[in-house]
């Protein structure tokens, strides 16, 4: 049984002539009559496929090609052009998009949607159920999208009404994705809207002929009457708040295709009536069009999905559960919408497949990781708590906090394809990780920015000493967003990886790093009986700081993450550090940091607050030792000359810059000479050799809280080059040993209670 045929894709002109009720229910505020006959191009192009002569075959590839009945100025506008042409519209020098800049990271040509439709036309039966869904799916989906960012940048730059501005650009998405002849409710493959009606009847949505709108299209409608209004309210360029709030519903939108895409990928699985060969080639289309999403999410997932659908399709069935888990733990990140003011639902958006033959059962977001939960007593109150993250247990609600790394994720990924526009959003907005009112339902976005906080990192004495190092407490803050943005101190440096591996790694291992002690303090700070299960109370403060630390890619504690954890497993194999009761991967520093968490949270929970604070110590040199390890190693790459690249001492720097305050109060001599050796913009990197950098770093060890037993030889060795340093805790003893690092933390701690930040001990 085919799901779309002839006699459904013409059934849609006599119900038009029948009814012409616009199928959106949505007043375009601009002429785009042209525009919307993109869907009668579809319509002749599968008539002729239907038809099944190589004569008509040909005709409905030169429709494609060249275009039919959708007119422009002085040519026809084609379904082939949405892809073809679609790069220098949505990846321009001063502006990108972000759904075709994940297309482009993901390392999708720049013409995949198009090469998608040709793979069809080449077949020897050409299936007009893949190339409906390849042209509607692929290229349209994606030049749909581009028109709204088209009318974000319109409005942004004050032209909203303009012929070629935001209010027309917006209703030209509304066209393409609705067409000029789709009518309320009903199933077609023109357009779209149409196909997204045609599978809502097996997720348990609507009968297809009932002129009922699917939910997925009453959403989209919902939104883009919404982007519509807004621009109708905008006199002048927008500033910077209002273009996030049109763009949030135009990724809003994004996120809703997203949706449908993988509603059809289940479809195309599941249905018996679909031919074995429609089933091959709509499961690689649909595949394509979503891993730029999932990639963007979760790396490992994402390598599972494509393995199993885009690498070898053969193997679908075979590992559908395993498909299936990869999308369902990440729809938080793919299809990122609001629903009555929440973004908990992404599970019920998608829906459960049923054809009364076969099914495929819903996700329940609160049965997905990280969400999945329990109802624990704690101090006497019934609390909910988070599923365990590489090895500790949360006693408290920490999900939406865990979430934060996929942020880091979708940075380095823009980022690493030269698109530092939206990883500046995304690390200045948010995108994953969202903060609620006390009814839960969403309140704003969590944001890496915002880690860098006066008010904040002005409260304990390791962000006291950042202010007194950089003479301000926004300093990391600064050189992030000046390497995002390309400005001075980056102005001249062409080296995009360069200008990525500074940003990213000194907002892992940097900004977090000390927000993540913040959250300790805050525990501390918060330890008292009536604060011990409220929402900002101790324990809940506690468990923030490791969900920073760890994030929740981590799950099992493997180093599959994006923050401090996945550090110190990856520093642990170059210095041969590793545990062996976990295993070679296993981090011997990550296992150590584990039950000093567990430690203190068992304190913390007791009430025990002032046996809490000395573990803190105990974690920071811990959490730190891991960045020295990789300042250490580049600073070897780079002054042996083994890899003394751009890449190497960028990331060399990065290591380096974000614990500088810490090492400068130990000793201001080594800290000048790292910055001699190590900063990027030096004119003679490593000009003193990598014995000396390696010395100014150990002097500094015992006074930090770390050993070199801590440390661990580097193992790395090339051929032709110098082998690194041996480590020698004879140099930190130089500065006094183990009494230094008494008098440094303890006074500051001291001093901070004195102060009132630590409230009770």
């Amino acid at each position: 049984m085919k799901f779309v045929s002839a006699s459904l894709i013409l059934s849609s002109f006599s119900a038009v002539a029948a009814n012409p009720t616009y199928a959106t229910d949505y007043a375009a505020s601009s002429d785009v009559t042209e525009h919307g006959k993109v869907d009668l191009d579809m319509a002749s192009i599968l008539t002729n496929i239907e038809s099944g002569s190589s004569d008509d075959v040909a005709a409905a590839l030169a429709t494609y090609t060249d275009g039919e009945f959708s007119a422009k100025t002085s040519s026809m506008r084609t379904l082939k052009g949405f892809s073809t042409a679609i790069d220098g519209k949505a990846w321009t020098d001063n502006y990108k998009e972000m759904a075709y800049a994940l297309a482009k990271a993901s390392e999708h040509a720049t013409d995949y949607a198009d090469a998608l439709v040709q793979e069809q036309f080449a077949t020897s039966t050409v299936s007009t159920n893949a190339v409906a869904v390849a042209i509607n799916f692929a290229n349209t989906q994606m030049y749909t999208m581009h028109e709204l960012y088209d009318a974000v940048l319109d409005v942004s730059n004050g032209d909203a009404y303009d012929n070629d501005g935001a209010a027309k650009a917006w209703d030209e998405a509304v066209a393409f994705y609705a067409g000029s002849t789709q009518v309320k409710g009903v199933s077609g493959a023109n357009s779209m809207y149409g196909l997204i009606e045609s599978v809502s009847t097996y997720f348990g949505a609507t009968d297809p002929g009932n002129n009922v709108i699917a939910p997925i299209n009453q959403m989209l409608m919902d939104l883009f009457v919404e982007g519509r209004d807004k621009i109708a309210g905008y006199s002048a360029a927008i500033d910077a708040d209002e273009e996030t709030a049109l763009l949030g519903i135009a990724e809003e939108i994004h996120g809703l295709f997203t949706a449908a895409n993988i509603q059809w990928l289940i479809y195309s699985h599941k249905n018996a009536g679909v031919s074995t060969d429609d089933k091959a080639a709509l499961l690689k289309i649909l595949a394509t069009v979503i891993y730029p999403e999932l990639n963007a999410c979760n790396t490992n997932d994402a390598a599972t999905f494509k393995e199993h659908t885009i690498t070898t399709p053969s193997g679908v069935s075979d590992n559908w559960e395993s498909i299936m888990s990869a999308l369902q733990e990440n729809y938080h990140c793919m299809i990122r919408v609001k629903k009555t003011d929440k973004y908990h639902q992404s599970c019920s958006i998608v829906g459960a497949y049923d054809d009364t033959t076969n099914t495929q059962a819903t996700c329940d977001d609160a049965d997905i990781y990280p969400y999945e939960s329990t109802q624990e007593t704690v101090s006497g109150e019934t609390v909910t708590v988070s599923k365990e993250v590489a090895g500790y247990q949360p006693r408290s609600d920490v999900a939406k906090h865990a979430l934060l790394d996929k942020d880091m994720r979708r940075i380095g990924l823009l980022a690493g394809a030269g698109d530092f526009i939206n990883a500046k959003r995304v690390y200045s907005d948010g995108w994953n990780s969202w903060k609620t009112n006390d009814d839960g339902t969403f309140k704003s976005w969590r944001n890496y920015q915002a880690f860098a906080s006066s008010s904040k990192l002005a409260l304990f004495p390791e962000g006291q000493d950042l202010n007194d190092y950089y003479g301000s407490y926004t300093a990391l803050d600064t050189f992030i967003s000046a390497a995002l943005d390309g400005t001075t101190p980056f102005a001249a440096d062409t080296d995009a990886t360069a200008r990525k591996e500074m940003a990213g790694k000194t907002l892992q291992f940097g900004l977090n790093l000390y927000y993540v002690i913040r959250e300790f303090y805050d525990a501390i700070d918060d330890c008292t009986a009536e604060s011990l299960t409220n929402n900002y109370g101790n324990v809940h403060a506690w468990d923030e700081g490791v969900m920073f630390w760890a994030g929740s890619l981590e799950k099992d504690g493997s180093g599959s993450g994006e923050l401090l954890h996945m550090l110190g497993e990856k520093r642990a194999d170059n210095y041969d550090y590793t545990n062996a009761e976990h295993g070679k991967t296993a981090s011997t520093v990550n296992a150590d940091l584990v039950a000093l968490y567990l430690a203190g949270e068992a304190h913390l929970v007791a009430g025990e607050c002032g046996k809490a604070l000395p573990i803190v110590d105990d974690i920071i040199a811990k959490m730190i030792v891991p960045v020295i390890q990789g300042a250490q190693r580049y600073a070897w790459k780079v002054g042996s000359g083994a890899s003394a690249t751009a890449k190497s001492r960028a990331e060399g720097w990065a290591f380096a810059k974000s614990i500088l305050p810490m090492v400068a109060k130990c000793d201001a001599t080594s800290a000048e000479t790292i910055v001699a050796n190590m900063d990027y913009f030096a004119s003679e990197p490593m000009a003193d050799g990598t014995e000396a950098v390696f010395e100014a770093w150990q002097k500094t060890f015992a006074c930090l809280g770390v050993t070199c037993s801590d440390i661990g030889e580097l193992n790395e060795v090339k051929d032709g080059y110098p082998n690194p340093p041996a480590c020698k805790d004879t140099f930190s003893e130089d500065l006094g040993g183990s009494a230094a690092t008494v008098g440094v933390r303890a006074g500051a701690v001291i001093a901070a209670i004195a102060g009132g930040f630590i409230m009770m001990l």
